[in-house]
């Protein structure tokens, strides 16, 4: 049972971290040419690194975060 949920917890890791990560700097370098000025570049950083902590912070103010076994 163990080793099920260690794959288990490993596949969607890996899957959310290769999707994650892949779209993350595929919009960024995409961003990064389409920005004119360094204002606009700026804000597109601070953009995409808010998104980077989104997960995290759901992840910390889920339920199941409130209870640990």
């Amino acid at each position: 049972m163990f080793v099920f949920f260690f794959f288990l917890f490993f596949f969607f890791f890996f899957v959310f971290f290769f999707f994650f990560f892949y779209f993350f700097f595929f919009f960024f370098f995409f961003f990064l040419f389409l920005s004119s000025n360094r204002f606009s570049f700026l804000s597109l950083v601070i953009f995409f690194l808010r998104l980077l902590i989104l997960p995290f912070r759901i992840l910390e103010r889920s339920p199941a975060s409130l209870h640990p076994s």
